[in-house]
């Protein structure tokens, strides 16, 4: 059968925006999109291929069996207790690790679960033999002995035909939907017999246990309006009498998703004019899915163990220069690595085009603190006064976060919201943007604060363009220190953070910022470093996104590693189109190790002014950091100095908290009188200082710089 999904990178699948036809859609998938708007519901339904058939066409392609045996089997194999989780990624899925093979059409034939275990065994295949294999669904259809026809079958009697009688490929039995073509798998070679299969128990810790190895099969309840899915995060509640009347494959997880529920990545059997590409999400447990899961097995060789060589990247370069650096990824164990690596730029705004400013920038907001003691309401807890969440309050308004218009947000003790409405807890602070949970949020002062030992958390909307949240007099749960700090909500877009009084402990253990529904773009004011004093205003803006990275390049950006091995990867930095200053950026490694899925290498790029002049005159007498020529600067500043003595240099450009923010030169330089230009790029409007340093001796001064 021609195969119809190319396989689609993390990245790819993270960021690229959904395009909607502007199709006409029938009455009844408009009844379907008001029911979802009525209901509040977090998925999109438009007209798909199967709302192209009649009632009757679409019947036609449920043909899972689960008879009472299968059904006592796992309701026993239910009752054992969830294992631990050995892959806390949030995010997992196969597609990224090129693992699974392109979508299928089942076409207007009962045979998901011949299309499901195929598929299943296609991905345990290829993730072996790094072979794209096309398994013929129509020999096991055929072939089978079973009695599974177009009218149903059951996925364990095709991982048992594998096992048996193998798998041949589809140009010897193509797919015809038609149960009466004669067997002539005999005529074919066999090219690959499943090992095994194992039944997985119906809780998401199994599941994802199961999914480390490869993807794995699963029944669920289609309902009537899933027909219609396009895109989102499907969900419909799932009663004990409702029949498992599909077979598809899950692929990988993603906790993000479903404001933060979590959902399973799901490939199905109903070609690509259906749902994403193919593909769907589903809450976790919603319609039954998670039933009857089975793990194919083909040669399980053990998990394997990921190390990198570098824990970062600097390089120094001129503008208009180009260097490789190597790194060496190896694998420590038997299991075969499957790794991919993505490319992140830093800078003053993120991915999407937030930004922030404080009321130390010149065009930063001015501190306003709002006091909402007798107007707001004192937020319920629901007695967890330590690590509680309000749960779901509304807004009285829309506010549009990351491109997504929220009317609900939910408040937890711990400095944060989010407008996922998921009852997140999460108490300890990590860095921003973060694929852990808290996503979706704005992160006033992360930390673990604690009600018990006193202060309120207060709740106003005026229900027409502003919500105000205020921590008043929360104690960390040390208590070293006492918070009053506050986030304002005001239409359409604008987040603003205001500092009312901090401390004076655990000033340094926070983390400030914002950050997107999966959690792979934000943008960061601080994490765990002095930062936040009293009467501090920080504001969130949007501004137009920045153009993509093109100065870092990973060759090659994925691959497969066997056990006990290494590759080498080539990474690029290209500074052809770069102006001077310093850049930052991240290699993402994604991968199927257990004991670290994913690592973030850190990469720096520093380069060089090029207007350098050396004036020529008497040496000097003294070392000396001459005035910064113009002060305010833009769009570059004119920085002269004397050194009375050949020897190393540097110089450096710091921010207000201390940041280095470029390296202007760092080098040998002869005795006498210099002066070179800073070409301020990526730095926002404020002070700066510029430090002019030779390992004895040390000066700075202060240039304002406007935007």
């Amino acid at each position: 059968m021609r195969k119809l999904l190319p396989i689609l990178s993390l990245f790819v699948l993270l960021i690229a925006p959904v395009i909607i036809n502007a199709e006409e859609l029938s009455d009844e998938v408009l009844a379907i999109q008001k029911m979802i708007e009525n209901n509040g519901l977090r998925w999109q339904a438009g007209q798909t291929g199967m709302m192209d058939l009649s009632p009757e066409e679409r019947r036609l392609r449920l043909g899972a069996k689960f008879p009472d045996e299968l059904r006592l089997m796992f309701e026993a194999l239910d009752e054992l207790p969830p294992p631990l989780l050995t892959n806390t990624l949030p995010l997992f899925d196969w597609r990224a690790l090129d693992g699974v093979t392109p979508v299928t059409d089942q076409a207007n034939c009962g045979s998901c679960w011949d299309f499901a275990g195929t598929a299943a065994f296609e991905s345990a295949y290829l993730i072996s033999e790094h072979i794209v294999p096309d398994f013929s669904e129509q020999a096991v259809l055929s072939c089978n002995t079973y009695g599974d026809d177009c009218g149903g079958g059951q996925c364990d009697h095709v991982f048992n035909f594998f096992i048996s009688e193998g798998a041949v490929d589809e140009t010897c039995m193509p797919y015809q939907a038609d149960d009466t073509v004669p067997c002539t798998m005999d005529e074919c070679d066999i090219i690959a017999y499943l090992q095994s299969y194992s039944p997985v128990p119906n809780n998401v810790n199994a599941i994802k246990n199961a999914l480390a190895i490869n993807p794995v099969t699963t029944y669920f309840c289609v309902f009537d309006d899933f027909n219609a899915y396009s895109d989102g995060c499907y969900e419909h509640d799932y009663n004990a009498g409702d029949p498992l009347n599909h077979a598809v494959l899950i692929v990988g997880w993603d906790d993000n998703m479903c404001d933060g529920e979590g959902a399973w990545i799901v490939k199905n059997s109903w070609n690509t004019n259906w749902g994403d590409d193919g593909f769907f999400y589903m809450k976790y447990s919603s319609s039954g899915i998670g039933n009857g899961v089975f793990l194919p097995i083909y040669q399980y060789n053990g998990m394997p163990e990921i190390q990198v060589s570098v824990d970062s990247i600097r390089v120094d370069l001129a503008p208009g220069d180009q260097i490789e650096e190597v790194i060496e990824i190896s694998n420590l164990a038997d299991g075969e690595l499957r790794y991919h690596i993505d490319c992140f730029s830093e800078s003053d705004q993120d991915e999407f085009g937030y930004y922030w400013r404080d009321n130390d920038d010149p065009d930063g907001p001015s501190y306003n603190w709002v006091d909402i003691a007798d107007d707001g309401e004192v937020v319920d807890f629901w007695g967890y006064d330590d690590n509680g969440n309000s749960g779901q309050l509304d807004l009285g308004f829309d506010f549009n976060f990351y491109g997504i218009a929220y009317d609900e947000i939910t408040i937890c003790t711990n400095g944060w919201i989010s407008f996922n409405s998921a009852f997140i807890l999460e108490w300890e602070n990590v860095e921003i943007p973060s694929m852990a949970q808290p996503n979706n949020m704005v992160a006033a002062f992360f930390d673990d604060l604690n009600l018990e030992y006193g202060g309120e958390i207060y709740y106003y909307t005026n229900n027409i363009d502003s919500a105000i949240i205020t921590w008043d007099h929360v104690p960390d749960f040390r208590q070293e220190g006492i918070f009053t700090f506050q986030i304002i909500l005001t239409a359409p877009s604008t987040a603003v953070c205001q500092y009312n009084s901090m401390g004076p402990g655990r000033l340094d253990e926070c983390s400030i910022g914002i950050e997107n529904r999966f959690g792979s773009i934000g943008t960061q004011v601080v994490y765990n470093n002095n930062y936040v004093q009293d009467d501090t205003a920080v504001k969130f803006l949007l501004g137009d996104a920045p153009p993509p990275m093109t100065w870092l390049i990973a060759v090659p950006g994925d691959g497969i590693i066997p056990g006990y091995d290494q590759q080498f990867v080539g990474i690029t930095l290209d500074a052809t189109d770069l102006q001077p200053g310093i850049y930052y950026a991240s290699l993402a490694i994604m991968s199927n190790s257990i004991e670290n899925p994913s690592i973030i290498i850190p990469v720096t790029l520093s380069l060089m002014p090029v207007d350098i002049d050396n004036k020529e005159g008497p040496i000097p007498g003294q070392f000396q950091l001459h005035s910064v020529f113009p002060n305010p600067s833009n769009p570059e500043a004119m920085i002269s100095y004397s050194i009375p003595q050949a020897g190393d240099i540097t110089i450096e450009v710091y921010d207000l908290l201390g940041r280095k923010v470029a390296a202007l030169f760092d080098g040998y330089q002869q005795a006498g009188n210099h002066s070179l230009v800073w070409y301020p790029v990526n730095q926002a409007s404020g002070i700066y200082l510029i430090k002019l340093s030779d390992g004895d001796m040390t000066q700075t001064r202060k240039v304002t710089l406007l935007r």
